[in-house]
């Protein structure tokens, strides 16, 4: 019943580390918009606990009908997952939907630092480069170490355009959101009837990677596995708080621990070149399937800097 009871009228499938998240705050910003912060990669309709005991959750944020604005939920991953595709296109088949995509070179690195600042990834960045290659990724890494394979645009779309019809989707290409805003702006107000004169201006700095002081911190707020994660599981401490706490906690930890100084990431001539390479033919793939150009994704800023 609480699930035939949400109103959620779009959705914002994050492609891991392609902007996701300064898109959706900049969303949130705009008077016709309800996008609740705690909501964000509130995984809801993937995770089966939370499908099954988040019910009450997402009514507090999304039980009421607000005709006037559209409410908007964002989560990264829910295009890669057909349970939430299903539940999602199921419950609301009129919802609009909005994907951002990056530089695949680039959303690997960014990943790849991301994770190593959570202390998550050990690995250097070519050992993890070369497992995913040999498929050698056990069960504990599925959930962030496709490095490669979450850049494969192309495949994401087919499996998407399986449970909804183009019209419904907005594809954005992350390097517009610097350099066409305004053209950006038509599409978005277009496509979620929103006003284009209250937006305002855009940020891209949220949630950038930074090398972590101390990167035994973020994996006790992010790690489930281990001891950490059977201490999670079993210890109701965190329990005791919010939802809206434990996120708010761990993103201001997460700030306080991010170091000043940003070391060099260096990459052999080798894995650049064939970054490069990669990153090409996933941009060769996703144009010859939309039919659509994304010029902009094809220059790496990561690869352009080493």
């Amino acid at each position: 019943m609480a699930k035939a009871e949400l109103h959620i009228d779009a959705f914002l499938l994050g492609v891991q580390k392609c902007g996701s998240t300064s898109l959706e705050r900049w969303l949130a910003r705009h008077e016709g918009i309800y996008s609740p912060l705690v909501a964000k990669d509130y995984h809801y309709f993937s995770d089966e606990q939370l499908w099954r005991d988040g019910g009450e959750q997402m009514l507090k944020w999304y039980g009421t009908d607000a005709s006037h604005t559209v409410s908007l939920h964002a989560a990264v991953n829910y295009g890669w997952s057909r349970r939430a595709m299903e539940r999602i296109s199921q419950r609301f088949p009129e919802a609009r939907y909005v994907i951002v995509l990056r530089n695949p070179a680039d959303r690997a690195i960014s990943a790849y630092r991301y994770f190593q600042e959570l202390g998550i990834e050990e690995r250097s960045f070519t050992e993890a480069l070369d497992d995913e290659s040999l498929s050698l990724i056990d069960r504990s890494q599925r959930h962030y170490a496709r490095y490669l394979g979450q850049g494969n645009y192309a495949q994401l779309l087919r499996q998407v355009y399986e449970y909804i019809d183009a019209e419904q989707l907005l594809l954005i290409a992350q390097p517009d959101l610097k350099t066409r805003l305004a053209y950006v702006i038509e599409q978005l107000a277009l496509h979620l009837d929103i006003s284009a004169e209250a937006f305002g201006p855009y940020d891209t700095h949220i949630n950038q990677s930074r090398r972590a002081r101390a990167p035994w911190i973020n994996k006790m707020f992010q790690s489930k596995e281990g001891r950490i994660g059977w201490w999670k599981k079993n210890v109701p401490l965190q329990r005791l708080l919010p939802q809206s706490s434990r996120k708010y906690l761990g993103d201001r930890v997460r700030s306080w621990n991010q170091s000043s100084r940003n070391d060099d990431f260096i990459v052999s001539d080798l894995v650049q070149s064939k970054l490069l390479d990669y990153s090409q033919k996933m941009i060769d793939e996703l144009e010859t399937y939309t039919q659509c150009n994304f010029h902009s994704l094809r220059h790496s800023t990561y690869l352009a800097e080493l």
